[in-house]
């Protein structure tokens, strides 16, 4: 299979749909990371907080009732399941040559809309950023996937906002729960130009996985259950969690469950520095 425009494209971001951004942010920050303060989208209507990190980062998105239409009902569907992982995004470089593309070799896409919002630098001056995005359409109610593309990378991919108590360097893997595996893979793949790094796992395998470390899960619907976080060190990670955090250990990973962090799963792996 041949994917149109780009070799490869990373994963940007991932989306992690919240009721209350201000409890989302004390979540995980409990969980030792640094979360950005409250910023609005100029355009959607929405609010989000983010965890960055080097080249990627965890967009908790909130206020989703206030979003323009079509986006404000496809997301609020997502709490059909509860508060989680929805949708991850992937990196286009020309984002109007990837969506035509792609819509003439038979993907549908949305139209491209802007994601532009207002931030707060870490000297304390005032910036936006200049961000556009296009969603792949499925059968799912919410958005899963899309393409995003950042004119001002500046404002989104801040050094200092990515420093972590928990040490954590990056999202290196994203755990979907599907109805359709094999057939997710294959509607996501024109998007990241290649296989992406998500695992699409059916209702058992999620089950004997993740057990109970799972979120809620529902058989024969499709959504985001777990994320897979490089850190720099297990130990620092250990100790950054607030006291109460009920993670486990398991084959060299610390485990948090998704009752713990807005309805994702967490698996905290090392990555030893060469």
């Amino acid at each position: 299979m041949t994917y149109p425009v780009s070799a490869g494209r990373p994963v940007d971001h991932v989306v992690i749909a919240v009721r209350d951004l201000s409890l989302a942010g004390a979540t995980w920050s409990a969980l030792g990371f640094q979360v950005s303060p409250i910023m609005q989208h100029l355009a959607l209507g929405s609010s989000n907080r983010v965890v960055g990190f080097g080249s990627t980062y965890v967009e908790l998105l909130g206020s989703v009732e206030n979003m323009i239409s079509p986006h404000r009902e496809g997301w609020l569907e997502r709490f059909a399941y509860g508060e989680g992982l929805a949708s991850v995004a992937f990196r286009s470089q020309d984002l109007v040559a990837d969506h035509a593309k792609l819509i003439e070799s038979g993907v549908a896409m949305t139209a491209i809309a802007s994601a532009r919002r207002a931030v707060t630098m870490p000297d304390g001056a005032a910036a936006e950023t200049d961000s556009d995005f296009a969603y792949l359409e499925t059968a799912s109610p919410f958005p899963t996937a899309f393409l995003v593309s950042h004119k001002a990378p500046e404002t989104i991919f801040i050094p200092a906002f990515a420093i972590h108590a928990n040490t954590a360097l990056d999202i290196v893997r994203i755990t979907f729960l599907s109805a359709n595996p094999a057939g997710d893979l294959e509607a996501v793949a024109p998007l990241s130009a290649g296989v992406p790094p998500i695992d699409f796992v059916s209702h058992d395998e999620a089950v004997a996985s993740l057990g109970d470390h799972a979120p809620p899960l529902v058989r024969g619907a499709s959504f985001g259950i777990g994320l897979t976080i490089a850190v720099a060190s297990l130990d620092a990670c250990r100790t950054s969690f607030r006291p109460g955090i009920a993670f486990a250990e398991a084959d060299g990973a610390l485990l948090v469950p998704a009752s713990a962090a807005t309805g994702v799963s967490l698996r905290f792996i090392e990555r030893k520095s060469s």
